[in-house]
């Protein structure tokens, strides 16, 4: 996803959202967003991440998640196209699939 953002500036976003945080109330630990901060480094992820504050259970329940990890493709629209929960296969399903996105968006 980050390599499509970088190919296509003006029509991909991505971002992560870490769902590690998972207590009814306050803010996620330094240590917490240190570990998560190195994580990205050390997996080369180059997008914008966010630390959910919401509970888990809460957070999956918002985007229609029955499991992780997942992936939700926003259309040119704004609405939900597609949604991986499970193992995605990027180069099969995820970048055809965004690039055909970006076609329709540049259309």
């Amino acid at each position: 996803m980050a390599q499509l953002s970088h190919d296509y500036p003006t029509s991909v976003a991505a971002i992560s959202v870490n769902v590690d945080f998972d207590e009814p109330a306050g803010e996620p630990s330094d240590e917490l967003q240190s570990q998560v901060i190195q994580r990205l480094q050390e997996k080369q992820v180059d997008v914008e991440n966010v630390i959910c504050t919401n509970p888990l259970d809460d957070a999956l329940k918002h985007w229609d998640v029955f499991g992780l990890p997942a992936l939700v493709v926003y259309g040119p629209d704004g609405q939900v196209h597609t949604k991986f929960e499970g193992a995605v296969h990027y180069d099969e399903e995820v970048i055809p699939l965004v690039k055909s996105l970006v076609g329709e968006a540049d259309s």
